[in-house]
């Protein structure tokens, strides 16, 4: 029996959890409530139908217990939201299963926590740092018929280039690249649009080219829907939902040429950046910034020739990410 932690937010880990419970069907889910560490709306709709027990904030020890009694897996995105999950479910003969992200991985400050007894990464970050786990690679699956009038949108497009550059939430230390975005506008006389989607106050640029977006679409493929590329000159991290996104909505993506992106994207989508500083998570990261030059011609050249040609390719990276072709790997691998 598969057990499965999940989140009803609209994070990017209720987005992650939600979509791999819809793969893979679980006998049981631990449904956590964010409200309290976050303060994030929640949606228990999404999980009508499912066995649940519904936690508000962390698991209590005794709901662990009660939890994984008769599951023989657990799987979890980024957290187990308690540092004594993995002892009890041992304890239980329960195995676990971590999709961990590795900033937030919380075994790096504390080497002497429990290890998942599989680990996951969704991403080519940092594959080297964990060849000791032996995690194994497995990106977020993405279901290709959530996104399909955002591709069929976005491949019939004509008329003058639109760039999405999606900042959601703001990041620590800039994490989606925006004062980059806004570097290479002060640079660029191309002709275009900029649709700058986000949730929260941020920073505003005066470039007439700029429109913003504060919307939150109950459907993912909406903010992705209308356009011919997106900016994203992400400045550190591993998993970006936004770009396999894209890619699944027919959209090139721009990003900084730094791993995992240069492992996954084509190197004339990539632009030439350089380490400007680094921060302290679970460990040291480092921060790279983007050349607003090359940004700037990148977005000026595609404006004139257009992304009709390559949109073409952005479908097929995006295989890599179809639930359907990592359901069976998944299966394999938990199971």
């Amino acid at each position: 029996m598969l057990g499965m932690i999940v989140r009803m937010d609209k994070s990017g880990l209720g987005v992650q959890s939600r979509r791999l419970c819809r793969m893979l069907k679980p006998d049981k889910i631990m449904l956590i409530d964010s409200t309290p560490f976050n303060g994030n709306e929640q949606h228990p709709h999404w999980y009508e139908g499912y066995e649940t027990m519904n936690i508000i904030g962390f698991p209590t020890d005794d709901q662990i217990r009660e939890f994984v009694d008769g599951i023989s897996h657990v799987l979890t995105a980024e957290s187990f939201y308690n540092n004594n999950f993995i002892r009890l479910a041992r304890l239980l003969d329960t195995k676990t299963i971590q999709i961990y992200n590795y900033e937030f991985w919380d075994n790096l400050r504390n080497p002497f926590l429990e290890v998942a007894d599989k680990l996951i990464q969704p991403s080519h970050w940092m594959k080297q740092e964990m060849i000791m786990y032996r995690s194994k690679y497995l990106p977020t699956p993405i279901f290709e018929d959530e996104f399909r009038q955002a591709r069929e949108t976005n491949l019939k497009r004509t008329g003058k280039t639109r760039y999405l550059f999606l900042n959601g939430k703001t990041a620590a230390h800039d994490r989606a690249g925006l004062e980059s975005l806004y570097e290479a506008l002060e640079l660029s006389k191309g002709d275009f649009q900029v649709v700058v989607k986000a949730q929260g106050e941020i920073k505003k640029h005066p470039d007439p080219r700029l429109t913003y977006d504060f919307s939150n679409p109950e459907e993912q493929y909406k903010l992705y829907e209308g356009f011919d590329a997106m900016i994203h000159p992400r400045r550190y991290g591993g998993q970006s939902l936004p770009m396999s996104e894209a890619l699944m909505s027919g959209l090139p993506v721009i990003m900084t040429d730094i791993s995992p992106n240069n492992e996954v994207l084509p190197s004339y989508w990539l632009i030439p950046s350089t380490k400007t500083g680094e921060f302290m998570a679970r460990t040291t990261i480092d921060i790279y910034s983007a050349s607003p030059e090359y940004l700037a011609e990148k977005l000026d050249i595609w404006s004139i020739t257009g992304t009709d040609l390559i949109k073409p390719i952005a479908c097929e990276l995006a295989k890599e990410y179809e639930a359907e072709n990592l359901r069976g790997k998944y299966e394999e691998l938990i199971l």
